[in-house]
C-alpha cells in the first residue's frame, strides 16, 4: 500500500509523457511560427496522392500552428488534463497515420513531415511513428487522480 498522495513508478511515467506531448506539441507550433515554413512536404505528399482535397490542405496549413499553440498552451497547463490527454493521443496517432499514409509503405526512406519547422530534417517514415505511437498510448491510460499532479490543480491549491 502506497502513502496518499505518492505516485507509482508508471504513475509518474504517465505524468511525464503527459507533459512530454503537450511541451513537444507546444514547441513545434512555436517554432513553426519563428520559421513559418512553406506548406509542409507531408500536406504536399497527401494532396499528390489524393488523399486530401487542395482545400483541406490550405486548411489544415492556416489552422494548424494555432491550434498547436492553443492545445500545447491548455494541456501543459493541466485543465482538463484527462480530455486533453485523450487529444494528445489522437493527435499523435493521428499524425503517425499521416505519416504512413505518405509514405506509401516504405517505412524505411526519410520523410520530411515539417513538424518542427523549416529546420528538422528528413528522419525514416518508421522512427516518426514509432515515436509518435510511444507518445500516444500512455496518453490514453491518462486517470482522473493524475489530474492532481498538473500545474492547474497545483495553482488552486495554492
Amino acid at each position: 500500500m502506497r502513502a496518499a498522495g505518492r505516485l507509482a513508478w508508471y504513475e509518474r511515467l504517465l505524468v511525464a509523457d503527459y507533459y512530454l506531448a503537450a511541451l513537444l506539441l507546444l514547441v513545434a507550433g512555436l517554432l513553426k511560427v519563428w520559421n513559418k515554413p512553406e506548406l509542409s512536404e507531408l500536406l504536399l505528399s497527401l494532396y499528390e496522392l489524393e488523399i486530401l482535397p487542395f482545400q483541406v490542405v490550405l486548411a489544415i496549413d492556416r489552422w494548424q500552428v494555432p491550434v498547436e499553440l492553443i492545445i500545447g498552451t491548455i494541456a501543459l497547463y493541466g485543465w482538463q488534463a484527462r480530455k486533453m490527454a485523450w487529444l494528445l493521443a489522437a493527435i499523435y496517432l493521428l499524425f503517425s497515420g499521416a505519416i504512413a499514409l505518405a509514405s506509401q509503405g516504405y517505412l524505411l526512406l526519410p520523410i520530411y513531415c515539417g513538424c518542427f519547422g523549416a529546420g528538422d530534417a528528413a528522419t525514416p517514415a518508421l522512427v516518426l511513428i514509432l515515436r509518435n505511437v510511444m507518445i500516444a498510448v500512455p496518453l490514453l491510460f491518462f486517470s482522473r487522480h493524475l489530474q492532481h499532479y498538473t500545474l492547474c490543480q497545483r495553482f488552486r491549491t495554492s
